[in-house]
């Protein structure tokens, strides 16, 4: 098929799952998850794209996009741009087939993703690391191609790619029939979308009954913003917490397929919080002793969404990486405890008096279980009567002790905000 212009048909997909070299792609195991099972009421099975060599799905589309070019085009080599995993994918790829090419990441990736992208990347592939934010990142990366000649391999607006990603649900379709038992519904999470259009064109012809969730970050859910706006835009601010799906703008190809597969009613866009996603990745660590990044959890936090929908069905979450830097777990602890109301984060109005604190600690009749774990107060506010900034934290890890504290404010007429994260 022409790639440039056609959209793959299911022998396409599976043509590609088929040239896979065994030492790059492996069929990652589709595995039941009985604690999320009993928790949601579903059969909740876990597509492990962590088991990668790379330690996520994106080498899928970077090696069909590698494996399409021609000689002239690997004598080219190749360029890329990336937060982390679709950079180890090229720079995996390049190394197997002999590829030279320059892999392009965002000054704010995790060390641990560039180094593991240089690992894999041996004397092949060049890293650079410019701009801010991932499209930033892009338009350099295609500034560099327009003067090298090098071949773009993009994360997600290409053909190629959507067409590598379309075989981990058609993994997924015959890993079920093979258990004889029926697709209700598969959790995507979504960056750029690739792998969500991808799954679109799998399932619509082996399984089209499948409901289609695809899952976003709240401050980076640019596909959802996009389908509202009804053509592809981009966002003016993006949080870039969730590193793998900070994206600011889809891509046209996996616009126009997402958009179309809302209209026909088989793909739903959901939004995950920073908190709720936080909780997820540390119940898969502590309780499953299962790691992900941000990301790969995104299909997991959005099991409580559907639940009372999918009540019995057959659910497949896709765990799509595991490229986790541990120095950002006192981060991801923290915004979980949030999500557990176990801590809490509040700006509190006070008189502007003498003893306004004093009055405040003794009005508390919070259980004495809590500890005040961050103070601010910022004399210099803007607009009228300043806020004290605390942060307080239940020593048992218990919701109650929170409640408490809110009752007691409350009871005793305070103005207060409760925060969704620590105050910068």
């Amino acid at each position: 098929m022409d790639s440039s212009t056609s959209t793959p048909s299911l022998r396409d997909i599976r043509a590609t799952r088929d040239a896979f070299p065994d030492a790059l792609v492996r069929t990652t195991s589709l595995a039941h998850s009985n604690r999320l099972s009993e928790t949601h009421g579903m059969n909740v099975l876990l597509k492990r794209e962590d088991e990668q060599p790379v330690r996520s799905y994106k080498i899928r589309g970077a090696l069909a996009k590698t494996l399409s070019l021609s000689p002239d085009e690997r004598q080219r080599g190749v360029a890329g741009a990336s937060a982390g995993n679709h950079a180890q994918g090229i720079a995996a790829s390049g190394a197997h087939l002999g590829i030279n090419g320059t892999i392009f990441m965002p000054r704010i990736t995790p060390s641990q993703k560039i180094d593991a992208t240089r690992r894999r990347a041996g004397p092949w592939m060049e890293i650079r690391l410019e701009g801010d934010t991932f499209d930033e990142t892009a338009r350099i990366t295609q500034r560099h191609c327009d003067e090298t000649g090098a071949t773009l391999i993009h994360p997600f607006n290409d053909i190629d790619v959507i067409r590598g990603q379309a075989t981990v649900s058609l993994e997924i379709s015959d890993q079920i029939r093979a258990m004889r038992e029926r697709l209700d519904a598969v959790i995507v999470p979504v960056g750029g979308g690739a792998l969500l259009a991808g799954t679109i064109l799998t399932l619509r012809k082996t399984n089209p009954d499948a409901l289609i969730f695809g899952v976003e970050p709240e401050g980076a859910d640019c596909m959802a913003q996009s389908v509202d706006a009804g053509q592809p835009i981009t966002l003016s601010r993006i949080d870039t917490f969730v590193d793998g799906a900070a994206v600011a703008r889809p891509g046209d190809l996996t616009y126009e397929i997402v958009a179309q597969a809302i209209a026909d009613g088989r793909v739903r866009l959901l939004k995950i919080s920073k908190n709720q996603l936080c909780a997820a990745m540390a119940d898969m660590l502590q309780i499953d002793g299962i790691i992900t990044e941000p990301a790969g959890a995104l299909s997991v936090a959005a099991l409580d969404q559907i639940a009372s929908l999918m009540q019995g069905k057959n659910v497949v979450s896709i765990v799509s990486g595991s490229n986790f830097d541990m120095r950002r777990m006192p981060k991801i602890l923290e915004h979980a405890d949030l999500h557990r109301r176990t801590k809490a984060y509040l700006q509190i109005v006070l008189p502007d008096r003498p003893q306004a604190l004093a009055e405040l600690l003794a009005h508390l009749d919070a259980p004495k279980q809590l500890n005040i774990t961050f103070l601010r107060y910022d004399d210099e506010h803007a607009e009228g009567t300043p806020p004290l900034n605390v942060g307080f934290e239940s020593k048992n890890g218990n919701s109650a002790d929170i409640l408490a504290l809110l009752e007691s404010l409350d009871a005793h007429q305070y103005s207060y905000q409760e925060l969704t994260g620590k105050p910068e």
